[in-house]
């Protein structure tokens, strides 16, 4: 997978689940209906004896619970990832997982969501998205409560209400990130333009352009948008240039909802971004990894250095930034170069970091808003 889509959280569903005597058991990737009897799980283990694949999303929604997602496969924390249960199986790479509580759960493969409403059993749910490029195309998802929530799919922005009914509900722009903060007020973000909503979609205020350099009939950016409140959100514009070990990219923040200023850059690309002027030190690495927020003054932003891989945090709402080492880029408990990765906070202390090495899923955890280790 292309490391630009790192910041696109992925998830997989649907699988074989083991079932107690005497109940169903689900069978070829299908899910039991609502209603049916919950499956029996087996004990959760340490992550060391799951043998999980590739991970790529993560989603915890206090410090002891939350989600995993990544290649075929959805695991769950109850205790804050010292154990782990493997909920489901699937052919179907997963592209993103969201959960809106403890027990009620939205994941997404390309083509249809799951959705669990006890956090143990899923059902598929298939919305109505219109698509001319030979398949739904879904990248994300952004649920706000148990029936309702945003799909970006291709592109393009749907709005799903009643757990079932799909609306287009989009700017008129490309769209690469989405972020909601509630059934009325969200951003979106394309190539390197920020946008607002605040009536569900029904339209959208272009609200920032990125002073970045683009061709004329072509944007080489891509850009990625976290918001921890109406008024605050964090914007990252990426991908002009690239070269030796690096990307042009810059971080962008805003206090009051619309006004966005730059805070942090890759400054050897400057001619991409002639009329910003930071402290080379601003930055979060050579190249940009997925980022977080956490409430309205927390943000959490993964970067690779030339040999390392660092987080960059600030708990002070863009006042002071902090770096912490994850680990070097030959070390084995740290994700690929390459690989896809996604990063959670439940709040300003506890985070996790997942990915994969070699193939096989990695997830670290950290206790104090920065120092990871790999989960047992």
């Amino acid at each position: 997978m292309n490391r630009l889509l790192r910041i696109v959280a992925i998830l997989a569903v649907a699988g074989v689940l083991v079932t107690g005597c005497g109940q169903k058991t689900a069978q070829n990737g299908q899910t039991p209906a609502e209603g049916s009897l919950t499956p029996v799980l087996p004990p959760a283990v340490p992550f060391s004896q799951l043998k999980a694949p590739s991970l790529d999303t993560v989603d915890f929604v206090s410090d002891t619970v939350g989600y995993v997602g990544g290649q075929g496969v959805i695991l769950k924390s109850g205790d804050g990832g010292k154990t782990w249960l493997k909920l489901y199986t699937s052919q179907d790479n997963i592209v993103s997982v969201d959960a809106v509580d403890g027990a009620i759960v939205w994941a997404a493969t390309k083509d249809y969501l799951l959705r669990s409403i006890d956090g143990r059993s899923f059902q598929r749910v298939d919305p109505a998205i219109n698509s001319n490029q030979g398949g739904k195309g879904i990248q994300a998802i952004d649920f706000v409560n148990k029936d309702q929530g945003f799909i970006l799919a291709n592109g393009v922005v749907w709005r799903l209400t009643g757990g079932a009914t799909a609306q287009r509900a989009t700017p008129k722009g490309r769209v690469d990130s989405l972020s909601f903060v509630d059934p009325n007020t969200g951003f979106a973000a394309g190539a390197n333009v920020a946008y607002k909503t605040r009536d569900g979609g029904k339209s959208w205020t272009r609200i920032f352009t990125a002073p970045v350099n683009t061709t004329a009939g072509q944007n080489p950016w891509r850009a990625t948008i976290h918001a921890g409140s109406a008024t605050n959100a964090w914007l990252l514009v990426y991908g002009g240039d690239a070269g030796m070990s690096q990307m042009a990219y810059v971080v962008f923040h805003t206090t009051n909802g619309t006004g966005f200023t730059p805070v942090m850059y890759e400054g050897y690309f400057s001619g991409d971004y002639p009329t910003i002027h930071l402290d080379n030190n601003a930055n979060i690495g050579a190249q940009p990894g997925p980022f977080t927020v956490s409430g309205d003054k927390a943000a959490f932003f993964v970067g690779w250095y030339p040999d390392q891989l660092q987080l960059t945090r600030t708990v002070d709402n863009g006042q002071s930034f902090t770096r912490f080492d994850i680990g070097k880029t030959d070390d084995t408990t740290v994700p690929d170069f390459f690989s896809p990765m996604g990063i959670g906070f439940a709040d300003t202390t506890h985070g996790w970091l997942v990915g994969s090495q070699k193939g096989q899923g990695i997830i670290l955890t950290a206790t104090d808003g920065g120092t990871f280790k790999p989960v047992p």
